[in-house]
């Protein structure tokens, strides 16, 4: 630990405190502060949803990309009396159509993109196969240490079974898993928080929606 000097005394400097913000919200600076570290995760990327509703044929959505992480360490001096926070949104399915990207994390100058969309996939009968990309890894900007989100896995049908074996994209530095496959037809699996990536959906003969993205967040931890 590092210790400041107050003439004779050895002063111990004050405990950090930490806010975590899940949703958009103003930053206040308090009195006495030296340093603010401030970490940001963007949103999920939301899976593929699949078309189609000839029978006996399937299909699997692309995975949603995991938001991405930025870490910076802002001098008190740096900041202004209040600071608008911006929580990335996780992205949206869509009932038989690519999924949405997720929302960016934002403080001050840094920020992190939200995870792609996965992929549509057309439903395909047996003897043909068919694969839906999964969305991009979100990136983070302008911190002093940036971590891509992972990429979403692909959804695969082969012999017109779908595979069930992806997952959702994790989002940078581990925060948020992304969802994994669904066992039966259906809307995908939403991802975890923070930032995790949605599952595709599973359509057996049927029109289905990816699953959501889920949120990013925004932690500002105050050194005093």
């Amino acid at each position: 630990m590092v210790y400041a000097q107050a003439g004779d005394r050895v002063v111990a400097p004050g405990l950090p405190n930490v806010q975590v913000f899940t949703s958009n919200g103003t930053w206040t600076k308090p009195d006495g502060l030296r340093a603010v570290m401030v970490e940001v995760v963007g949103g999920g990327g939301a899976g593929g949803g699949t078309t189609g509703v000839t029978a006996s044929t399937q299909g699997e959505g692309g995975y949603g990309g995991g938001g991405g992480y930025a870490r910076k360490l802002f001098q008190a001096s740096e900041l202004s009396a209040t600071e608008t926070v911006t929580v990335g949104a996780g992205g949206t399915g869509a009932s038989g159509a690519a999924g949405n990207a997720g929302g960016t994390s934002v403080f001050d100058s840094v920020s992190a993109t939200g995870g792609g969309g996965g992929a549509v996939v057309a439903n395909v009968a047996a003897g043909s196969n068919s694969v839906a990309n999964g969305g991009a890894g979100g990136v983070g900007v302008s911190g002093d240490f940036n971590v891509n989100g992972s990429p979403g896995l692909k959804g695969r049908t082969l012999n017109g079974i779908a595979v069930l074996t992806g997952s959702g994209g994790t989002s940078g530095l581990g925060f948020g898993g992304g969802a994994q496959s669904r066992t039966a037809a259906g809307t995908g699996n939403a991802g975890a928080a923070y930032g995790g990536g949605g599952g595709g959906g599973f359509g057996a003969a049927t029109v289905t929606t990816g699953g959501a993205g889920s949120a990013g967040v925004v932690i500002v931890t105050t050194y005093f």
